[in-house]
């Protein structure tokens, strides 16, 4: 088992179920629909990415998307510091699973107590910041 393999099997024994993605995409490999309601055992191929999603089927994982957008080219993010993350949640990487994404910014996982039903996704811009709080898919 590989470095990744590893990740993943933690990823899914701390309750989190994944998604296969084709390869160096966010785009699924079948329907992801289905994973929200039904635990992924599958094993994925070695070049595929993967997602974890949010909400009751990961026991209440909440994920905050954190990503600063580059002023020269929209298209793009530009790497985000870790003192905005701190600013987002004091002490951060201390409380909690932070994970640096493959355009510089971060995903940030938090269980909520309590079922978070009537919120799917909030985004919040402000100025090259982006947050987006996905808490079910």
């Amino acid at each position: 088992m590989n470095n990744r393999d590893e990740y993943i099997q933690s990823l899914r024994d701390q309750a989190c179920n994944l998604i296969e993605l084709k390869p160096k995409s966010k785009i699924p490999i079948g329907s992801w629909k289905t994973y929200q309601s039904v635990i992924n055992e599958s094993v994925f191929s070695q070049e595929a990415n993967y997602a974890v999603l949010a909400g009751s089927i990961s026991k209440d994982l909440v994920i905050i998307d954190v990503d600063k957008m580059n002023p020269d080219d929209p298209n793009f993010h530009a790497p985000v510091d870790l003192e905005f993350l701190n600013d987002v949640i004091p002490n951060v990487l201390s409380r909690t699973l932070v994970v640096k994404t493959g355009t510089g910014g971060y995903h940030i996982y938090i269980r909520h107590t309590k079922s978070v039903k009537n919120l799917k996704s909030l985004k919040l811009d402000s100025g090259d910041m982006h947050i987006d709080i996905q808490s079910e898919g």
